[in-house]
């Protein structure tokens, strides 16, 4: 599940910044790790409350965010959400057992979005990846500085109701997310307003689409340093 932020205006400059850590801060290779859904609910409400309260209590990663990543406050109130109906659930009932497991996808897209971003800023300041509260990879050694490829098999489809668009492509190997796109005229970029970020790319789904307008998909992988090129653009009128 993802949400739409606003048109991006993200570029390579910060990620090659971000590539030479702070004189005399100790760096390090470690990543953030955004496979949440290997938790446990319990395991999971652990982690959410530990990243809740690193990233409440980080003043390094202030808003305002760039797009196209969320802003800081949202991701806490996902956050919020998620504890508060897993809290609910707890006592059982197959309402608040669906709410809480409908919340937990929002907030994981959002901590996945979120990551890249994050893990920037940090420049390989290990105090600061600790303090956002994900978990660290094990790794030191050197990473590749390579750029994710192009989006292969991009495909657009009409959604499971109505006014819905869903953008999909293969998974690329160096993603960390995908940002993805819908505009009306291919040739003009000013028309693609429509954005959003996923952690997963077999559905990204667009709401709130103009039946009868024909719309133009692309997407384009968030890596670990830096984004790569748009995808060939599909097509779709929206019903």
């Amino acid at each position: 599940m993802s949400t739409i932020w606003g048109q991006s205006v993200w570029g390579q400059g910060f990620w090659q910044a971000a590539e030479n850590p702070v004189p005399g801060v100790g760096s390090s290779m470690r990543r953030l790790l955004t496979g949440f859904e290997k938790y446990s609910v319990k395991g999971l409400v652990v982690r959410a409350t530990t990243i809740k309260d690193g990233l409440t209590a980080a003043t390094w990663c202030s808003e305002p965010w760039p797009s196209p990543f969320p802003q800081k406050t949202l991701v806490i109130s996902k956050i919020s959400d998620f504890l508060l109906k897993a809290s609910a659930a707890a006592d059982g009932g197959s309402d608040r057992i669906a709410a809480r497991d409908a919340a937990r996808v929002v907030m994981e897209g959002f901590l996945t979005s979120a990551a890249p971003y994050l893990q920037a800023l940090a420049a390989g300041d290990v105090e600061k990846l600790e303090q956002t509260g994900y978990e660290l990879s094990k790794e030191r050694g050197p990473i590749s500085s390579e750029l994710p490829g192009q989006p292969q098999n991009v495909k657009m489809k009409h959604g499971d109701i109505g006014g819905t668009l869903a953008l999909s492509c293969s998974k690329e190997p160096l993603a960390v997310s995908y940002e993805a796109q819908l505009g009306t005229d291919p040739n003009n970029e000013a028309t693609y307003t429509m954005q959003m970020v996923s952690g997963g790319c077999r559905k990204i789904v667009f709401t709130g689409v103009t039946p009868g307008q024909l719309y133009y998909g692309r997407i384009r992988v968030i890596g670990r340093n830096g984004m790569g090129p748009w995808s060939d653009v599909a097509q779709l009128r929206a019903l």
